[in-house]
């Protein structure tokens, strides 16, 4: 017997509170020393509260099911938050049981963060990647001062540090060809499988979402209305 249990996990952003859920299914009958796949879906924003739920579920499947042996992680966002990303991208890097992350569609921006967590990345044969360079918002102000130009300024350096040294260690690029992507909006990569297998991005394709005895499905509110 199958159960499906649900989460809601609550984050307090002042002066707003908001809240998402994670879907969670497993097999009853099998006990958790016996649970041998496991995997989690993860499709829209990166932002802090995904990314919370993520690393809970990271946690719980690292806690409650030893005998695995890696857990599959299936990604489609087009990105969202830097320091978001980078927060998953240590969780991911730091489970305790291997994380295998799939690119199961789209992977952009501080999405590949995510992706570059893991030690084995493949991909799905029609997925993308999108490489840019780190963007921060709008002051919204009419003028702007000589400080509020360096700290936005400090913000996209910052994000465009973390992109650098995690492709660096994920992928075969130079330092010339991270510095050019990361440079201007105009250079940004769009990077399908064949080529993605190439730079040593992804260690190769496959096909379909594997079917788990446990699988955690973290989508963005907004999107599952």
């Amino acid at each position: 017997m199958f159960i499906k249990r649900t989460i809601t996990v609550f984050l307090l952003l002042a002066p707003l509170t908001t809240y998402s859920k994670i879907n969670w299914v497993k097999n009853e009958k099998i006990n958790p020393e016996q649970i041998s796949s496991a995997k989690i879906i993860y499709h829209g924003e990166v932002n802090p509260q995904q990314i919370s739920e993520l690393m809970l579920s990271l946690d719980e499947i690292n806690n409650d099911y030893p005998a695995l042996k890696s857990i599959k992680l299936y990604i489609s966002s087009f990105g969202g938050s830097m320091e978001s990303g980078y927060l998953g991208y240590q969780a991911i890097k730091a489970s305790t049981i291997p994380v295998e992350t799939i690119n199961a569609g789209i992977t952009g921006s501080a999405a590949t963060l995510l992706y570059c967590g893991a030690k084995k990345r493949y991909t799905l044969p029609e997925a993308t990647f999108i490489l840019h360079p780190a963007a921060t918002p709008n002051s919204k102000r009419d003028w702007l001062r000589p400080n509020d130009i360096e700290l936005m300024k400090k913000d996209v350096d910052d994000g465009n540090q973390y992109f650098a040294s995690t492709y660096r260690e994920c992928t075969t690029l130079q330092d010339k060809e991270i510095t050019r992507i990361l440079s201007s909006n105009d250079q940004l990569r769009y990077i399908r499988s064949a080529e993605a297998r190439k730079i040593e991005l992804s260690q190769g394709d496959t096909s379909g979402i594997t079917p788990a005895q446990v699988s955690y499905f973290i989508i963005n509110d907004d999107e599952a209305k």
